[in-house]
């Protein structure tokens, strides 16, 4: 109140208009309220895309379970398997000189090869580790690796979950422990390769293209045909999962978008723009 009159309050913080830092007029408090600001909607596409870089890791999940049932059974040996990666991983490389440099190539190519040389020359110590633990228990810890590896990889969003180090190093772990089920050095060698490509090349691979909705479906229905052949009663639950991933999730993600509200106002932080 100054000479009779009172002060007429406005939104300027340097200057002591006789309020408190805190005030705001009654009939201005609503009407700075912002609904929705900032508000980003996602296309159709781009909830399929994100959805098919999800399924694309699940599908490498139970493609290497899968394999590794193949061979604990012997229903493929481990000369067959590593051939068949070599044969993957040339042409690999070679697919993917357009885009990359010769630089990233190659130090993606010395990871590869430090991985590959260390696990066979561990190898002979790998598949007698866990001898005196049992193989439920060693299954156990194996599945709660690799759940631990779905969950932390990086998926193109950042959060608190997301860490490439113990993704990498849980799926390591879910191999390790795996490897020392087989009575050879060569079999426990060949899981350690089929690790390296399916947890550290796939990945690498991957983040230079544009997901693709398609080719995830088809990589998912290879892991299912894979897994239904030990395992028929599981590949119907990741039958089903992979659906519920890949085309449920991203449906209901963009239909139920429409429908968030975010409300903004005085309460707010005062933040930089």
């Amino acid at each position: 109140m100054e000479n009779g009159r009172k002060n007429q309050w406005r939104k300027v913080l340097y200057e002591n208009g006789g309020f408190p830092d805190n005030y705001t007029p009654p009939e201005s408090f609503l009407a700075a309220i912002e609904r929705n600001k900032n508000l980003r909607l996602y296309t159709k596409r781009e909830c399929f895309q994100g959805a098919a870089i999800v399924g694309r890791e699940v599908s490498l999940v139970i493609t290497f379970w899968s394999l590794y049932v193949y061979l604990s059974e012997s229903l493929i040996n481990s000369e067959q398997l590593l051939v068949a990666l070599l044969l993957v991983v040339t042409s690999g490389y070679l697919y993917h000189l357009r885009n990359y440099t010769y630089s990233v190539l190659l130090s993606g190519l010395k990871t590869t090869l430090f991985f590959l040389t260390v696990g066979f020359a561990l190898s002979p110590v790998l598949f007698k580790l866990t001898d005196t633990i049992s193989t439920d228990t060693i299954h156990t810890m194996s599945v709660i690796g690799l759940v631990v590896h779905t969950f932390t990889q990086n998926y193109g969003i950042h959060g608190p979950l997301v860490s490439k180090s113990i993704s990498l190093n849980s799926a390591i772990f879910s191999t390790v422990c795996l490897a020392s089920r087989f009575p050879t050095h060569i079999m426990a060698f060949s899981l350690l390769c089929l690790a390296v490509f399916c947890f550290l090349l796939v990945p690498m691979w991957s983040e230079v293209y544009v997901p693709n909705p398609l080719k995830s479906l088809l990589s998912a229905l290879i892991s299912v045909c894979l897994l239904a052949r030990v395992l028929p009663n599981y590949a119907v639950l990741a039958a089903v999962f992979l659906i519920l991933v890949q085309v449920i999730c991203p449906l209901l993600f963009f239909h139920l978008q429409s429908y968030k509200q975010t409300i903004h106002g005085p309460w707010d932080e005062a933040s930089l723009d």
